[in-house]
């Protein structure tokens, strides 16, 4: 008898032939919050510029490195019981501060003379609780259908933009209506207070950037022509404001995207139980287990890669590219910063040249198109 979890794996985009190029792979995770839901007065985390990674170290094949090497190569005094992000960071929580440490930077000159990979699953979970807004705003019996189809990320994008502009207010909004779980009485009132909060916040978001960018006049047409909806697909009959709980979906993806590797996470009693109901034998057939990270360096020195890459995002995200390229152009070539997040995205190239399924991502495309640009000029100051 086939159980969920065989069909899952029955489906023909799960069993694709893969060369895959690791012998192993770790993985650990950062952001954890395990339910993102509506308050009263916002949230139960702050979720703005908030990203989940899972990620970590891979090991290719025929690569023989002994992490454990890890400690005599960056001169430790004790050999810690549990080398996370803290460690290398030497105790350092804010990413500025991180970034200034010698031993990170050791930590990914270590990965890199050992040709060891990384691979990363990033995921922000306020884009991803906003995503089904748009993908209830239109159907195939819409005109539009095909052009809206071709559009969706760029339409989604665009409203997670102008929405988050007022994190307070976004995140008020959907709860008055019990986002996502709107009632068929409510819809015509929530698409109005959504068109007004979209058109307030346009006009803040465009103060200093070009107002006639199409996009958001398009995406401002289509909630306009949906104040006549009587159903809104995606966002009925849910859990009343719960914006996210299902992360196992993420830890399911991660590991079918490297299926004929070994995978070795780091426990997390909630997702183990999830795929224990889904089939009993789902270590065997998805090639992994879950281990405390005690038991294996390489969950520990994944913890270093996830965190490091949220940590990185959120600094992304967070600031403006004029913020950002002041922050390069005051640090020389040889600052330990700069030197620290070239070495990181040189991992990261490396490991999606190795393999594309090294890096996965849930993100609007304007934070991606962020990502890209700041490594050019990270790459521009080491190389020129």
């Amino acid at each position: 008898m086939k159980t969920k979890l065989d069909e899952f794996l029955d489906n023909p985009n799960t069993n694709l032939d893969r060369n895959f190029p690791f012998k192993t792979i770790y993985a650990d995770e950062s952001n954890n919050i395990r339910v993102a839901r509506l308050t009263p007065t916002g949230a139960n985390n702050d979720l703005k510029y908030l990203y989940f990674v899972i990620g970590g170290i891979a090991v290719p094949k025929d690569n023989g490195t002994e992490l454990e090497n890890i400690y005599e190569y960056i001169n430790a005094k004790q050999i810690p019981t549990d080398a996370k992000l803290k460690y290398f960071a030497e105790g350092k929580s804010k990413f500025k501060d991180i970034l200034k440490s010698s031993r990170i930077n050791k930590f990914f000159t270590f990965l890199i003379d050992n040709e060891l990979m990384i691979h990363v699953q990033i995921h922000n979970y306020l884009f991803y609780s906003l995503v089904d807004i748009i993908d209830s705003l239109f159907d195939d019996k819409d005109i539009k259908f095909d052009f809206y189809i071709m559009i969706n990320r760029e339409l989604k994008t665009a409203l997670y933009d102008v929405l988050i502009y007022d994190y307070d207010a976004l995140l008020s909004l959907l709860y008055q209506y019990k986002y996502p779980s709107i009632e068929n009485n409510e819809i015509a009132s929530f698409i109005n207070d959504l068109l007004n909060l979209y058109k307030y916040n346009h006009e803040l978001y465009f103060q200093d950037k070009d107002p006639y960018y199409p996009i958001f006049s398009i995406l401002n047409d289509l909630i306009e022509s949906s104040r006549e909806k009587k159903e809104l697909a995606f966002l009925q009959n849910n859990k009343e404001y719960v914006l996210e709980k299902d992360l196992w979906s993420l830890y399911y993806h991660h590991m079918i995207s490297f299926l004929d590797t070994h995978k070795i996470f780091d426990e997390e009693a909630q997702i183990m139980r999830f795929f224990k109901k889904l089939d009993s034998d789902y270590e065997k057939k998805l090639n992994v287990e879950f281990s405390a990270s005690e038991n294996f360096i390489g969950i520990q020195l994944s913890d270093v890669i996830c965190g490091f890459t949220a940590k990185l995002m959120n600094f992304i995200e967070s600031n403006s590219e004029k913020s950002l390229a002041n922050y390069v152009e005051k640090l020389t070539k040889e600052s330990n910063q700069i030197v620290v997040l070239y070495k990181y995205f040189l991992l990261l190239d490396k490991s999606v040249d190795n393999c594309q399924f090294t890096i996965l991502k849930t993100l609007p495309i304007s934070v991606e198109y962020k990502l890209s640009w700041f490594k050019k000029i990270i790459k521009e100051k080491i190389e020129n």
